[in-house]
């Protein structure tokens, strides 16, 4: 049996309503809310619009590689996406050095992070000539 349902829903701030021909059991997405399923159902005589959120799997989660992140904010079909995005910056030693900075890796090495291309960052590292201590000598480290 067909039935005519009106159904409202609040919209940013409103209400809108429709009135459709559905029969018991019949699912459909929301006109206004494509988030939302609407399904015509009928308790104890009486058949009304249940409404509920789409469902969403188990969210795949990448497993990101260095130099990029984990990022879950998009949303495809109502469900959240992750995905992996380049860091902005230069991954060394699980820790990243940002664009433009300079890091002194051991008394000899000095790392540069600069950006090569958009979204693309280059960590290039120079190595001065140290001179070794003399025998029975060694390099003290004064705190700042």
């Amino acid at each position: 049996m067909l039935y005519e349902l009106l159904v409202t829903e609040r919209v940013y701030g409103g209400l809108l309503s429709d009135t459709v021909p559905n029969e018991v059991g019949t699912e459909w997405r929301s006109p206004w809310n494509r988030c939302i399923v609407n399904e015509c159902v009928r308790v104890n005589n009486e058949v009304f619009v249940q409404q509920k959120n789409v469902s969403c799997s188990q969210m795949d989660v990448p497993e990101c590689p260095e130099g990029t992140e984990l990022r879950c904010d998009q949303v495809i079909d109502c469900c959240p996406s992750c995905r992996c995005v380049p860091l902005n910056g230069c991954p060394l030693n699980g820790t990243v050095i940002g664009h433009g900075r300079r890091l002194m890796v051991d008394q000899c090495t000095t790392c540069d992070c600069f950006q090569s291309a958009p979204r693309k960052y280059t960590l290039r590292c120079t190595k001065l000539n140290c001179q070794a201590c003399p025998a029975h000598q060694y390099l003290e480290k004064k705190e700042t």
